[in-house]
């Protein structure tokens, strides 16, 4: 008997509560920043390591799986900044999306350019470089040369080097690109 009345009564308070979550959102609900979920920029492993990192107030910030309440700066935009500086390069205004190439180093775009930056040795490098006007860009991640395509030719930039991969100009060929893309309208 105890058991039908604790029923009873569990049913009871859960049609209350269902009936209490009827609110309808309004138009400026919907558009509410405050509501929307928070994202985290540049969310990526860090090779080797049990660790993730992610970019937040203009720095590169990594927590470990092991302590995932504690937060490292592993590299502010200024500190990169100045490594940008003497290499001649153009200030970031913001700090780039990276890619990891190792447990200690990242490669990032800036200005058609490839860099690679050590965290072992603080050091930055600009290993490529690739002509800005070109399209469908694409940056091989281990020997960090890039590919893209400049009307219907294709590149490839080793060590800052642009080699035309194709040897015509055939205008009814198309190089680099999908070919879905165009072929069926």
């Amino acid at each position: 008997m105890t058991r039908k009345i604790f029923t009873l009564l569990v049913v009871i308070v859960l049609a209350f509560e269902t009936s209490a979550q009827d609110k309808v959102f309004s138009a400026s609900d919907y558009l509410n920043r405050e509501l929307s979920p928070k994202s985290i920029s540049g969310l990526s492993w860090r090779p080797g390591l049990n660790s993730f990192t992610w970019i937040e107030n203009e720095s590169l910030m990594q927590k470990t799986v092991i302590n995932p309440s504690k937060a490292d700066i592993i590299l502010k935009l200024d500190e990169l900044n100045l490594k940008m500086k003497e290499l001649k390069e153009n200030e970031l205004t913001r700090f780039p999306f990276i890619s990891w190439t190792g447990s200690n180093s990242f490669y990032f775009t800036a200005e058609n350019r490839i860099f690679l930056f050590d965290l072992s040795l603080s050091k930055l490098m600009k290993v490529n470089e690739y002509d800005g006007s070109g399209e469908n860009v694409t940056v091989s991640g281990k020997s960090l040369n890039v590919a893209w395509t400049l009307e219907n030719n294709l590149f490839v930039a080793i060590d800052g080097q642009a080699i035309q991969v194709n040897g015509d100009n055939d205008r009814e060929i198309v190089y680099g690109q999908i070919p879905s893309r165009n072929e069926f309208g």
